[in-house]
């Protein structure tokens, strides 16, 4: 029988081995066994992983769990597993890795360890995702703030990248050390800080205790994900990190903040989340509101892009409040879905800027003229953004509003007043950008998206797609998962 244990490990270590052939078998200035390199090694991860996927035959628990008799005895000690989201989240990172090295062959300064940098985020994210020790992932969970915080000083954008990078850094960090805080509490309470081994445990704990453990944990992850009023050094790092480090903040680093959330506050505090639902839908309503005005008010393109990302963020974290089945997983559908969504954007736009160098949504217009199928995508991205039916985007959000809808009316209408001013934004942007007259004052460039560029672009349309057209494909997954979390 098959060892998916193994092909696990294998899985979370490949990125390292990847980085031990490109440090010391590939020379700086061989740029093309660099990348050849890099893609191979990015392949290679996606096919174990789909190995992974259609071994994992139930989505009711934790499979794949390398589990020890003396895994309680340390906090040090890591045990790997996953389950039906878990799963979907590494797949998605590796399959964002794959286009973020396919997207990266005009990157010239220093691009072996710029790969060398995206496969160590890789790393971090994989066994994060993986980690069903609280501090293994507290480890993880905080060792992707430096190679995210490289990627912005070394290969950023302009000249605010620095204080761009030192905020991120300083914020997350700091916020971050309440989750230690609470995790190294449950050690000395329980011996241990196994997840599985801790959710019957913690009840035992007296209501004040247990309060401030889901305060500590929610402070923590409201700054990873974010949500407001913590969001502002998302903004800075989308606009001063260069293309691909937005895909891949947006796409798989936010899921962390997202992840943690449901793991370590919905179902470790579920009767303490259920008591601090009042504020958490509060801070979520007026963060989607706010963000949604926000946008009406940007000039940069790539700070639009962020806020509609922490929009989205909001409104995942109110459907996850929920605690019930449909809220949960339509939450984690839509991370996965925006995923894909806000990806493309970033790389569409990555695209425009490469060639114009300016992020003034007012120096833009009429490009449908000169570059077609960029308009396309870019018209069919925030469309699908705002919840296009037959996209990835309509039945995650129509589920998680009809979950807010039977908790609370008064939230779930100020959730629909969000979607309206969605769609009008993602209209609005369309609009200024590929339509109306010619505004760019500089020399007009007519190539439109090369081979690479649209083949990532007719990948991420066809699953956003196919999630759209198939929900339930990974909808039947999700809820199983969820039902599992929820009655453990």
């Amino acid at each position: 029988m098959f060892n998916y244990e193994i092909l696990l490990f294998f899985v979370n270590n490949l990125p390292i081995i990847t980085i031990i052939y490109l440090l010391f078998f590939v020379g700086e200035n061989e740029i093309d066994n660099l990348r050849n390199s890099s893609l191979a090694f990015a392949f290679v991860s996606c096919f174990a992983i789909d190995a992974l996927y259609r071994g994992l035959n139930t989505y009711d628990g934790v499979r794949f769990c390398s589990s020890s008799s003396a895994q309680s005895i340390s906090i040090f000690t890591n045990v790997i597993g996953l389950d039906g989201f878990s799963i979907y989240l590494i797949y998605l990172t590796s399959i964002l890795m794959v286009l973020c090295v396919l997207y990266s062959r005009s990157v010239d300064f220093r691009p072996k360890y710029f790969y060398i940098t995206l496969f160590l985020i890789q790393y971090c994210v994989n066994n994060a995702f993986s980690s069903l020790n609280l501090f293994s992932f507290y480890v993880y969970f905080e060792a992707v703030i430096f190679p995210r915080f490289a990627l912005m000083v070394l290969w950023g954008s302009r000249s605010r990248k620095i204080y761009a990078a030192h905020f991120l850094y300083l914020l997350t960090y700091f916020c971050s050390l309440l989750m230690l805080l609470a995790i190294l509490y449950l050690f000395f309470s329980f011996g241990t800080v196994e997840y599985e081994e801790l959710l019957p445990l913690v009840s035992s704990l007296p209501i004040k205790v247990k309060q401030i453990l889901w305060i500590s944990f929610f402070l923590s992850v409201m700054v990873k994900v974010p949500i407001f009023p913590c969001h502002l050094w998302l903004t800075e790092a989308h606009a001063e990190a260069p293309t691909v480090g937005s895909v891949i903040l947006a796409g798989i680093l936010l899921k962390l903040g997202v992840y943690a959330y449901l793991r370590f506050c919905v179902f470790l505090f579920p009767d303490i989340t259920d008591n601090f639902k009042l504020i958490v839908y509060t801070i979520s309503t007026i963060g989607i509101l706010y963000t949604c005005l926000a946008v009406l008010r940007q000039l940069d393109i790539k700070r639009i892009i962020a806020y509609s990302s922490i929009g989205h963020r909001n409104f995942v974290i109110l459907a996850s409040t929920t605690h019930t089945y449909a809220g949960i997983s339509s939450a984690r559908f839509t991370s996965l879905s925006h995923g894909f969504i806000s990806s493309a954007l970033f790389f569409l736009f990555g695209r425009l800027y490469d060639r114009y160098k300016t992020r003034n949504i007012l120096d833009y217009g009429g490009l449908a003229m000169y570059m077609p199928v960029w308009s396309f995508f870019w018209a069919f991205r925030h469309l699908s953004n705002a919840g296009l039916p037959f996209t990835s985007a309509f039945p995650g959000e129509t589920i998680a509003l009809l979950a807010i809808l039977t908790d609370d009316y008064f939230i779930a209408f100020i959730s629909y007043i969000g979607a309206i001013l969605a769609t009008v934004y993602s209209i609005l942007i369309i609009s200024r950008v590929c339509f109306g007259p010619l505004k760019y004052p500089g020399p007009i460039y007519f190539d439109d998206l090369t081979i690479e560029e649209t083949f990532i672009n007719v990948f991420l349309l066809g699953s956003v797609f196919l999630l759209g057209i198939m929900p339930n494909t990974l909808l039947n997954v999700l809820n199983d998962t969820t039902a599992f979390w929820i009655n453990h």
